[in-house]
C-alpha cells in the first residue's frame, strides 16, 4: 500500500496550520520525504509521520521554503538514534547545500549519502520500487537554465 501524506503546500513562511513544501510517500517501511520546507517536522508531528522512518529526502531545487526544514529533520534524526544513513537526492548542485548544511549540523552527528541526479536516470528504493528526476528547465534572459525538477515514483513491472 502507498501512503501518501501532504505536510506543507507553499507560501513564503509557515504559518500555525500550514507548513511549507513537503509531502511523504510511504511504501513497504520506508517513507520518501519530498522537499523538506519550514513547519515539516511539526507538520509531520501531527499527521503522524514518524521522522525515524524517513529514508529519503528527495529535493525539488534548493530554495529556502524548500530545504529549511532540512537541518532540524537531520537532528531529529541523529536524536531519535537513527544509525542507518539517510538518502538526501536533488538536482545539481546538491553537493555545494549538502556542504553549507553539514556546517550547520556539525556534519559527525548526521550520517546521509548523496544522490545527485543526472539526466532521467532512476534510483531504486526498494526491491520493486524506483524515484527519478526529470529537470525542468527555464529562459530568462535568453538563457537556458535549470529551475527545479520534477519528482517521480513509480513500480517495476
Amino acid at each position: 500500500m502507498v501512503t501518501v501524506t501532504l505536510l506543507g503546500c507553499g507560501g513564503t513562511q509557515p504559518l500555525p496550520d500550514r507548513a511549507l513544501s513537503a509531502l511523504t510517500v510511504s511504501v513497504g517501511g520506508a517513507t520518501l520525504l519530498l522537499d523538506c520546507g519550514e513547519g515539516t517536522q511539526t507538520a509531520r508531528r501531527r499527521w503522524g509521520v514518524s521522522a525515524y522512518r524517513i529514508t529519503h529526502i528527495l529535493l525539488t531545487h534548493y530554495h529556502g521554503d524548500h530545504i529549511l526544514g532540512l537541518p532540524g529533520l537531520l537532528m531529529t534524526q541523529a536524536a531519535l538514534g537513527r544509525a542507518a544513513p539517510v538518502t538526501v537526492a536533488g538536482p545539481p548542485g546538491l553537493r555545494q547545500m549538502l556542504a553549507v548544511l553539514g556546517v550547520l549540523l556539525l556534519a559527525h552527528y548526521v550520517l546521509w549519502t548523496m544522490v545527485p541526479f543526472s539526466g532521467n536516470a532512476l534510483y531504486p528504493i526498494l526491491r520493486d520500487w524506483y524515484y527519478g528526476m526529470m529537470e525542468l528547465p527555464a529562459i530568462r534572459n535568453g538563457s537556458l537554465f535549470l529551475t527545479g525538477c520534477l519528482l517521480f515514483l513509480g513500480l517495476n513491472k
